[in-house]
């Protein structure tokens, strides 16, 4: 893979971090008057870019972001002149947003990788609290109502910063959830590969798997299309594999995001199959009857229509073929 491609790859994350970002920053749970909320988990773009892609483009990402949020939504100074408005835009959203991009540097050191992340999330936090609580202290204390400024920065921005670093430190840690039992149940005692990435294709453990394996051709099925299935998709093409992607196997945000990533694929040589007609590609003929049970059992459950079909014509007819 080139480092052209490569780079031109981790733009477009980071922009979609961006994006991403600035639509959980407007799913407000809680506002303040005078600016700060808390939102759902809109620091973890920022925070994710960081692990990913190392603090160069965590720092990059998040500047980018303070500038848009300004944009978005800038709340001007209580006190007139011109270095209230810098210390404003410095603290309040330069400094507090770029520096989200500091967590991966900050875990790094960390041998458990889960304790290096939470360490380096929360620290990212407070130092945006620290942000915030300098900007309540040196601009925004005449609002304080005669509570020392310091008193009043602490109170008004802990009240959302605080629950705001703890949703943001532990979606970090349980971002994916689970896997799905109706995942693990066909595959007992499989182990599972554990990752950040987001493009499969980018983690050793996987890439050392396939290798493994040995196979030229292979078949996609994953949460997210435009992420979980697009990325590995064009990856496994471009190194000359043989690529199926189950497209009732996959969802996205909307049908039309859906679709255009399965364009994309398609575009690129992905080949785009059903999950019905791959399990029935795969019995082929219904005389292996040492795969017929698994095969029909597995469509009356899960097929549609044509499990209600399967179930109807054996009991009606006492059929024995799909």
């Amino acid at each position: 893979m080139s480092k052209t491609y490569s780079k031109t790859r981790t733009l477009v994350e980071c922009a979609l971090m961006i994006a991403l970002g600035t639509v959980l920053a407007n799913i407000k749970i809680f506002e303040m008057p005078n600016g700060g909320s808390i939102t759902l988990l809109s620091m973890l773009p920022f925070i994710l870019v960081s692990y990913r892609h190392g603090t160069k483009w965590g720092l990059f990402t998040g500047f980018v972001n303070s500038l848009l949020q300004m944009l978005l939504g800038f709340y001007a100074p209580p006190a007139p002149g011109l270095l209230p408005l810098v210390g404003m835009i410095l603290l309040d959203y330069v400094l507090a947003f770029t520096l989200l991009g500091l967590a991966g540097a900050i875990a790094k050191p960390f041998k458990n990788r889960l304790v290096g992340v939470a360490v380096g999330t929360a620290a990212v936090c407070g130092i945006r609290f620290l942000c915030s609580f300098l900007s309540g202290v040196l601009i925004w204390g005449n609002l304080s109502d005669g509570l020392p400024a310091w008193t009043y920065s602490l109170t008004y921005n802990g009240s959302y910063m605080l629950p705001e670093t703890i949703l943001t430190t532990v979606a970090e840690k349980s971002f994916s959830g689970p896997m799905f039992e109706e995942v693990t149940a066909p595959f007992p005692g499989q182990t599972l590969l554990d990752r950040t990435s987001m493009n499969t294709w980018e983690d050793q453990a996987v890439i050392d798997k396939v290798n493994e394996i040995g196979k030229p051709r292979i078949v996609l099925a994953g949460l997210w299309t435009s992420v979980c299935i697009v990325g590995p998709a064009l990856s496994a093409l471009d190194q000359g594999f043989e690529v199926f992607v189950i497209a009732d196997a996959c969802g996205d945000i909307s049908t039309e995001a859906h679709n255009r990533a399965m364009d994309r694929m398609v575009q690129a040589g992905a080949q785009p199959i059903t999950s019905l007609q791959y399990l029935l590609e795969m019995q082929r003929d219904w005389a292996r009857t040492e795969t017929y049970d698994m095969t029909t059992g597995i469509a009356k459950k899960l097929g549609g229509g044509y499990g209600i079909g399967i179930t109807y014509a054996k009991t009606m007819f006492g059929a024995h073929e799909g």
